[in-house]
């Protein structure tokens, strides 16, 4: 895919007359070899999303509550989780509308960027106890700026802690990852990643028997086999 986006440049600036890359028949391409991320069993992710639902009602733990509740319903990527903003949400509607995406400047700035593919813009719907921990986590959040004099141009909805450049920045994903998997560990859940909830929101939905396109529209999946990768999770 690199080399031939390098050779469609080529091509746009006038230095090759096509790409040669397509003249390789489809089925003689390279394809990257699939990665499956570890998930848990049907008996771990509700024992894990009971001791979650436990967790006390606090500004901290009501952020993490979010990021993973929303992870597992929606199949939102990390990136795409981190970059939504307060004006994307529509509480009556039930729904958020991804548009952007986390990326890093130099490894250390984060700012936003367009999703992974045309099809990752895309409308998601939540669940009541989601939108119930929106309201609550908004209300410690305007408590939060308010207190410390801060400004939230932005509308970022998962704050960093701290301010960087003199600024308020969306929280990176490895603080979610940090976080998952130091309460994991402490309960004795076997390791997983954040894109592993990813995997769940996808392989429990065709478990449960949401139909194959919905699920690949819910991924934002350019192409349908993609995500029938899942099928065989």
């Amino acid at each position: 895919k690199l080399i031939s986006q390098i050779l469609n440049k080529a091509v746009e600036w006038g230095y090759l007359a096509e790409n040669p890359c397509y003249k390789i028949p489809k089925s003689e391409r390279p394809r990257p070899e699939y990665h499956h991320h570890p998930i848990w069993n049907e008996p771990e992710l509700k024992h894990f999303l009971q001791l979650v639902d436990e967790l006390k009602d606090t500004p901290r733990n009501i952020k993490h509550q979010l990021m993973f509740y929303i992870s597992l319903l929606t199949g939102a990527r990390k990136g795409e989780l981190c970059a939504l903003t307060w004006d994307k949400i529509n509480f009556e509607e039930k729904s958020i509308y991804i548009d952007k995406s986390l990326q890093f400047v130099k490894g250390v700035n984060r700012d936003f960027g367009k999703p992974k593919t045309r099809s990752s813009v895309r409308k998601l719907y939540l669940d009541d106890r989601i939108v119930k921990l929106l309201k609550k986590h908004k209300y410690y959040q305007d408590l939060y700026l308010s207190k410390r004099g801060y400004d939230n141009p932005q509308h970022i909805v998962f704050l960093a802690t701290r301010r960087i450049e003199n600024e308020l920045k969306p929280v990176s994903a490895s603080c979610f990852y940090i976080w998952l998997s130091k309460f994991s560990r402490e309960n004795g859940f076997s390791h997983i990643t954040v894109h592993s909830l990813r995997h769940m929101a996808a392989t429990y939905a065709l478990m449960y028997g949401a139909p194959l396109t919905a699920v690949q529209t819910m991924l934002g999946h350019t192409n349908v086999r993609t995500t029938s990768i899942y099928l065989h999770d």
